[in-house]
């Protein structure tokens, strides 16, 4: 009877499957747009408690490469990997368990290998905002999800209204951003903001739009016209001194403008009448323009 027992106990333990731990949760997984952080959860215990420098049960690889960081054990069931930078835009990475990795007691089982792809290259901000007017000649901006090097512009470009061809879009580096940055006040993350301008000026009043990745579009300002008058005795005399010159203009912004315009002494006493109006007292006689 003894023995049918013993024979019996060894038969049911030789069924019994080894102890095996399983991951059962992995962050991140899929697409995601920032990653500073890796964590694997386990389903029961697979390293002794209290200490957290354990070897890693699994590697990274990203795009080829290992990404710096320090790996830690939270507790028995939990491994996290902090990243000493966020990783860049549109990087592909894989997770794997290291074959010499063995948990506690048993082996792991189920999935080994996780997979996970951060957000590609991206614009964030954009300086002047999409909506408003532009200068012919504006210098775009712009904030990006990452650090962003001066070849990533071969895949932007600007659109005009009018014109069928895509306008090839070009990097403002050196000392005019510098200088850019300086005034917008921005230090931190330097190496994400780009300053770009489109190849071409735009035509007055006309649309246009900047597309990377997405498109933002603007709308240029009119055309600045002037017109000058003054009094005079006849058509022919010239304006009267002690006389107002009146410039008006067609908008009140741009180059020329009464904004953009300063006292000459040569001149007189300037002043502006109304948005659209400029006014110079002369205090000798001059020519009709």
């Amino acid at each position: 009877m003894l023995r049918r027992t013993s024979t019996a106990l060894l038969l049911s333990a030789a069924l019994l499957p080894a102890f095996a731990a399983r991951v059962v949760a992995v962050s991140p997984q899929g697409d995601v747009a920032e990653v500073r952080q890796i964590s694997i959860r386990f389903d029961s215990a697979v390293v002794p408690a209290g200490d957290p420098r354990r070897p890693p049960p699994f590697t990274l690889q990203c795009s080829g490469r290992s990404p710096e960081g320090d790996a830690r054990w939270a507790s028995e069931r939990v491994w996290l990997f902090d990243l000493k930078a966020a990783l860049p835009p549109g990087q592909r990475c894989t997770l794997t368990a290291d074959p010499a990795w063995k948990p506690l007691a048993g082996a792991l089982e189920g999935t080994t290998e996780y997979r996970f792809n951060t957000a590609p290259l991206a614009v964030q901000q954009l300086r002047p905002y999409p909506g408003g007017r532009v200068d012919e000649e504006q210098q775009f901006l712009l904030r990006f999800n990452g650090d962003a090097a001066p070849k990533q512009a071969a895949a932007a470009w600007c659109e005009v209204e009018g014109l069928a061809d895509r306008m090839p879009v070009r990097v403002i580096d050196g000392a005019p951003r510098a200088e850019l940055l300086r005034q917008q006040r921005i230090t931190a993350d330097a190496a994400r903001w780009l300053l770009v301008a489109c190849e071409r000026p735009f035509p007055a009043d006309a649309r246009v739009r900047l597309v990377w990745g997405r498109s933002f579009e603007w709308r240029v300002r009119p055309r600045l016209l002037a017109e000058f008058s003054c009094e005079r005795e006849s058509a022919r005399a010239p304006c009267l001194p002690l006389r107002p010159l009146v410039l008006r203009f067609s908008a009140t912004e741009g180059p020329g403008s009464c904004r953009s315009m300063s006292t000459n002494r040569a001149f007189g006493v300037l002043r502006q009448s109304a948005p659209y109006e400029l006014r110079v007292m002369m205090l000798s006689p001059c020519r009709a323009m």
